[in-house]
């Protein structure tokens, strides 16, 4: 988990499209996906919880917006994480940072390279992941955070 919460002032208009009640919690497979025996079936999987709350930019972050409080909590999928490979620094804005969607607010470094992070949606930060500062490399063993 890269931030700890952000205030959402705004939640992006994709990002609130994704997070509206009509978001299907099963997925039916396309009919390319199955063989001629079972093209007749139809087939749902379910995803996990948190996979239905959480929504991801195509920059391979990610954010969960508690719709009670206003409040997300935003970080980098496994496999960003894994691309990086091992990291060994993150920079992340002071507390009261105004941020924008899109925009980048830090920096997470590893052995590979150095990535820009970006604001899934605008807000504010309310508190950040202390632990980075002392052991960036939790995002490899934990970057959902849970």
């Amino acid at each position: 988990m890269i931030a700890s919460t952000l205030r959402a002032a705004v939640a992006a208009p994709a990002f609130a499209r994704c997070a509206s009640a009509s978001a299907a919690r099963t997925a039916v497979a396309p009919r390319s996906c199955y063989n001629a025996a079972v093209a007749a079936r139809t087939r749902t999987f379910a995803s996990s919880s948190y996979q239905l709350a959480r929504r991801f930019t195509k920059e391979h972050e990610w954010a969960d917006l508690d719709k009670d409080s206003g409040v997300a909590t935003v970080g980098i999928t496994l496999h960003a994480a894994n691309q990086l490979g091992d990291i060994v620094f993150v920079e992340l804005p002071k507390k009261g940072t105004q941020l924008e969607e899109g925009a980048p607010f830090g920096t997470i470094e590893s052995v590979k390279a150095v990535s820009e992070l970006y604001a899934p949606l605008s807000g504010t930060i309310e508190a950040i992941n202390e632990e980075l500062k002392d052991d960036p490399e939790v995002v490899n063993s934990d970057p959902d955070g849970e």
